[in-house]
């Protein structure tokens, strides 16, 4: 007769096989084999291993298999909602990449570039990657249309989701939740609470009283400076860095109104807050 008995123990409980002879004596069993149970468990541990690795894989290209054929089906939608639409003049249009190659030819000059590839077309289409929804952009250059998407259906139109958009989910990084990165109208997860939240405080900021008192003074204070700097080249017909100026004749200004501290960076003088911030948008526009 076998009996088994457990001793349980603060690792795990422990089996003893122990053999009842017909006259009540226990006799001694015999020491287990040392090395066939522990190979057998390591051999089935390996064995369950490689199927739950296998099974993940499959799981894993199926899901991936399934994202593609949904971004594909939506593209193919959006091609046909757009099928009227003219496409604007970017090189390399009907290949696969679309305006990639383009758009990255002219990274240090998109706004021209895009002036350049739209002029003439109240409404136009850009298609990149022709398996991504994200990559069919419009140009709206129409006052009509652009009055439709910032007023009159203002609610229908808002950034997209961080998850979803390479872009804004640097931007939230640089520039933390605000009135820049929020979601606005229906489409937001909050219907735009956090959005309206912050476009209430900025309007406190701007208001009309704040315009015509310190801003102002202000602007004008900085514009009279950037007409002073630019007298000297333009009377030797210089060419000059207008960009650059115009960044600095707004970060003067931003840093007086905002954090109440006088920068001079048009003049030439450092600016660690202004220097980082351009800093910060030159890597992201990089990247």
């Amino acid at each position: 007769m076998l009996v088994f008995l457990y001793r349980k123990s603060s690792a795990r409980p422990e089996c003893f096989l122990h053999r009842v002879s017909t006259d009540g004596t226990t006799c001694t069993p015999p020491t287990p084999h040392p090395t066939w149970a522990p190979a057998m468990l390591s051999s089935m541990d390996r064995r369950s291993m490689l199927r739950a690795l296998g099974l993940c894989s499959v799981a894993g290209m199926l899901h991936t298999a399934a994202k593609l054929v949904v971004a594909i089906l939506r593209s193919r939608r959006m091609y046909k909602m757009l099928e009227h639409v003219p496409t604007a003049r970017y090189k390399d249009a009907s290949s696969v990449s679309g305006f990639s190659r383009d758009i990255l030819d002219n990274i240090r000059r998109s706004h021209d570039w895009l002036n350049e590839i739209s002029t003439g077309l109240a409404v136009s289409k850009m298609i990149g990657m022709r398996f991504e929804p994200g990559q069919v952009w419009l140009i709206v250059r129409d006052p009509q249309c652009i009055k439709h998407f910032l007023k009159d259906d203002f609610e229908s139109f808002s950034k997209p989701a961080p998850s979803g958009n390479a872009l804004f989910t640097l931007l939230r990084m640089w520039l933390g939740g605000g009135i820049f990165t929020f979601q606005h109208g229906v489409g937001a997860a909050d219907k735009g609470q956090a959005w309206l939240t912050q476009r209430k405080i900025a309007a406190n900021i701007f208001s009309k009283a704040n315009f015509q008192n310190n801003m102002r003074e202000v602007f004008v204070e900085k514009a009279q400076c950037l007409v002073d700097l630019l007298g000297a080249p333009a009377s030797r017909g210089e060419c000059v860095d207008i960009q650059k100026l115009f960044f600095e004749f707004t970060m003067d200004s931003i840093m007086r109104i905002f954090f109440n501290e006088d920068a001079h960076t048009m003049n030439g003088s450092e600016s660690t807050y202004g220097s980082a911030f351009d800093a910060a948008q030159r890597s992201l526009m990089a990247y």
